[in-house]
């Protein structure tokens, strides 16, 4: 899920900070459940 917004509009700065908050949520759920597994 990647937005190729411009970065000078609000919404896009919006926008690209959520992507990036997801993915490291994402990615921070992913690393949890393998230590988990593990």
């Amino acid at each position: 899920m990647v937005f190729t917004a411009d970065v000078k509009s609000p919404i896009g700065g919006i926008l690209r900070g959520w992507d990036a908050v997801y993915t490291t949520a994402n990615r921070g759920k992913s690393t949890l459940w393998l230590l988990l597994v593990n």
